[in-house]
């Protein structure tokens, strides 16, 4: 989490730490990370250990951990990994035990991505007995994991993710909605999308879905992208579909909103645009539904189960199925009964609920 506060594996990261703050007491607990940061005031609340930092060209984190395990004189009852992938070292941690929040099979098992034909090193799995519980986001995660690494579903546990109590009492907030569109330049109505600009993200699927929407409706809204430009040629491609379609009065881009007014993003929206070709997880998916706003979502990966079948689900690959969600989600008293029923599935959805299930998982690999 050092210095990634955005990121997914970090977010996870950094919030269930967090969480465990008042079980300092039952656990004495490090934190074994690269860099000293003391701004950073979380840091300070538990022991810390950094990891002497090797410089290389190249994989410089990678040998540097590797000297860590190598190295070390201090033992642990329990180490916890957190990464979106297996260390092909993990096995060298100075542990007693070894707990993998793996967070989920990785695109190998949802086909799609780079990854999908990567096969799991010999190595790793040869040492994989080691890890006594390995940890997935979702269900869909957890199946993953299984197939992935030829792991036992009794030696997985799905915990889903948590999330900020800033999106579940947006209905108590004083700040008039206007205000907080107009500090962004955003106009009413319109549909929502929030991801960075990644291909995964599907981002092409949304505009050209928004743009058979609008000419099957006549639908006054527009669309608006917030994310962050992280892949340029990606990017380029969205501007040149933009024009393509004649869409620049209809699509806005907001680089950036901050955090403190991004559930007011959320609950204006008329409806939540998600048709991504893989999430671990889908956060975005959940706090629209935390705000009160209906959402489309794909029908692929974890999407499906986190929404629970509240919301509408389109084949991201299919622009007419990403148009036809759209359009159902413009009667009134449809988007008020997902609303309603969306607020009341993610209730569950809270981090200190996942740290609780997290310790639940130390407690029963220390007995």
């Amino acid at each position: 989490m050092d210095r990634r506060p955005a990121m997914g594996t970090a977010i996870w990261i950094r919030q269930t730490v967090i969480e465990l703050l008042p079980y300092r007491s039952e656990f004495d607990i490090t934190l074994i990370h690269r860099e000293k940061i003391p701004e950073d005031p979380l840091y300070s609340e538990f022991k810390e250990v950094i990891i002497p930092r090797i410089r290389l060209p190249k994989y410089a984190s990678f040998f540097s951990e590797l000297f860590f395990f190598l190295t070390t004189r201090t033992r642990y009852d329990i180490y916890y990994f957190a990464y979106s992938r297996i260390y092909p070292f993990f096995w060298l941690a100075p542990a007693t035990k070894i707990v993998f929040a793996a967070m989920d099979g990785g695109p190998q098992t949802a086909g799609y991505g780079a990854y999908k034909n990567t096969k799991v090193p010999w190595y790793v799995r040869l040492f994989l007995y080691k890890v006594d519980m390995f940890i997935g986001l979702t269900d869909f995660g957890s199946s993953g994991i299984s197939e992935a690494y030829r792991v036992p579903r009794d030696r997985i546990r799905t915990i889903y993710c948590g999330m900020n109590d800033k999106f579940h009492s947006v209905e108590q907030r004083t700040e008039s909605p206007e205000r907080v569109l107009a500090k962004y330049n955003i106009t009413a109505p319109y549909v929502l999308s929030v991801s960075r600009f990644d291909p995964h993200k599907n981002i092409l699927g949304t505009i050209n879905g928004f743009k058979k929407f609008i000419d099957s409706t006549d639908a006054p809204h527009i669309l608006v992208l917030v994310g962050t430009r992280h892949m340029k040629d990606y990017s380029e491609q969205i501007d040149s579909l933009i024009a393509e379609l004649g869409l620049s009065e209809r699509v806005k881009i907001v680089p950036f909103v901050d955090d403190e007014d991004l559930p007011v993003v959320y609950q204006a929206a008329t409806f939540f645009v998600f048709p991504s070709f893989y999430e671990g997880f889908g956060m975005p998916a959940v706090e629209a539904m935390a705000c009160g706003t209906p959402v489309l979502v794909s029908d692929r990966a974890s999407l499906p189960e986190v929404i629970g079948g509240i919301g509408e689900i389109a084949d991201p690959y299919d622009a007419d199925s990403i148009a036809a969600g759209m359009i159902k989600l413009l009667d009134p008293q449809y988007r008020e009964r997902l609303s309603r029923l969306g607020k009341e599935h993610v209730r569950t959805f809270r981090w200190s609920e996942t740290a609780r299930k997290l310790v639940d998982v130390f407690r029963s690999v220390a007995q």
